[in-house]
């Protein structure tokens, strides 16, 4: 959600997922791939709200079995940090 005054920047070129502080690897640009709203994500106005979901491979991006701190960041904000519990590979 944009809760400032401004209408901020949120292009998916500018867009970067965070893991444990260090930006997650994307050949390719895959994370950002797949349906988008009309319109496409261009700009959050004021007020707006967007809302998306991805999934990841628990083996690629979360292999040990800990707490990894994620979160997305585009070129005016970031979203929250969502704790990922990781398992060890089998």
């Amino acid at each position: 959600m944009n809760d400032s005054d401004e209408t901020l920047d949120s292009a998916t070129s500018s867009w970067v997922l965070v893991i444990d502080d260090k930006q997650a690897p994307d050949p390719g640009g895959q994370l950002w791939m797949g349906g988008k709203p009309t319109g496409g994500y261009d700009i959050v106005r004021p007020g707006t709200t967007y809302q998306f979901g991805k999934g990841l491979s628990l083996r690629q991006y979360f292999p040990e079995a800990r707490d990894y701190n994620v979160y997305w960041k585009a070129a005016g904000f970031r979203s929250n940090v969502v704790v990922v519990r990781g398992q060890a590979a089998r």
